[in-house]
C-alpha cells in the first residue's frame, strides 16, 4: 500500500485541479474497524475519486479481466484492487473480502456492479448487504456526481468537469432482520440518492 499512500495526494491535488471536486460528510467515514463503502457507479474513475476523498485507505474488487496485462494487474494490487468474477458468484472475492473486514479494512463495493449508461442511479444487487451481515460490519453510503460527464462509459477522454463526493451516515442491515437482502438494499440505494 505504499504507492497508494503516495499518490494519495498526488491524485488529490491533480483531481482539485482537474475537476473542482468537493467532499461532503467526510466526518461519517469511521476511523477504525472494517466497514463496506457502498457507492454508486459513474465512470473508471470512482475507485480514484473514493479513495482519495475517503480518509481511510480502501481495498476494492475489481473485474477479473482487469488483471490480464501483468503491468495493469500489479498496478491495480497496488492500489487495492482484489480480483472478481463477473456474472457468477466467486467464493473468492467473497471469503478475500470478508477476511479484509475482518483485518478491520475498508472495503469499497459498487451495489450496482457495473458503471451507469446515462448516469442514474440504478438498481443494487444484494451481495453487498449479504457480505456486510456476515463479517456484521456497517455499510456507509457514498454518492458521486459528475464523474459521468468527466469521463463516460464508452469514452477513453478525460474533460474537466465539476465532481462532487459525499458520504452519508452508517447503514446497518443487521437492523432490518425481517427484511430480505433485495429489501435491505432498495433501502441502501435510496441513501444513496438522497445524498
Amino acid at each position: 500500500m505504499i504507492l497508494y499512500r503516495f499518490f494519495k495526494p498526488l491524485t488529490f491535488i491533480l483531481f482539485k485541479i482537474l475537476f473542482l471536486i468537493r467532499v461532503k460528510g467526510r466526518e461519517n467515514i469511521p476511523g477504525n474497524g472494517g466497514f463496506i463503502l457502498a457507492s454508486n457507479h459513474q465512470s473508471f474513475l470512482d475507485p480514484v475519486l473514493l479513495g482519495m476523498a475517503s480518509p481511510r485507505i480502501l481495498r476494492f474488487m475489481a473485474r477479473d479481466d482487469l488483471f490480464k496485462p501483468r503491468w495493469f494487474a500489479w498496478l491495480i494490487t497496488t492500489l487495492g484492487a482484489f480480483p472478481v468474477k463477473r456474472n457468477k458468484p466467486d467464493k473468492g472475492a467473497i471469503k478475500r473480502t470478508l477476511e479484509l473486514l475482518r483485518a478491520g479494512e475498508a472495503v469499497l463495493i459498487f451495489p450496482e456492479g457495473t458503471r451507469s449508461r446515462d448516469g442514474d442511479i440504478g438498481k443494487g444487487h444484494p451481495g453487498c448487504i449479504w457480505i456486510a451481515r456476515l463479517g456484521n460490519v456497517p455499510l456507509i453510503p457514498a454518492r458521486i456526481d459528475g464523474a459521468f460527464r468527466a469521463l463516460p462509459v464508452d469514452s477513453i477522454f478525460i474533460r474537466p468537469y465539476p465532481i462532487k463526493v459525499s458520504f452519508g451516515p452508517p447503514f446497518y442491515p443487521q437492523r432490518y432482520s425481517n427484511l430480505r437482502e433485495e429489501e435491505i438494499v432498495e433501502k441502501l440505494m435510496e441513501e444513496i440518492r438522497n445524498l
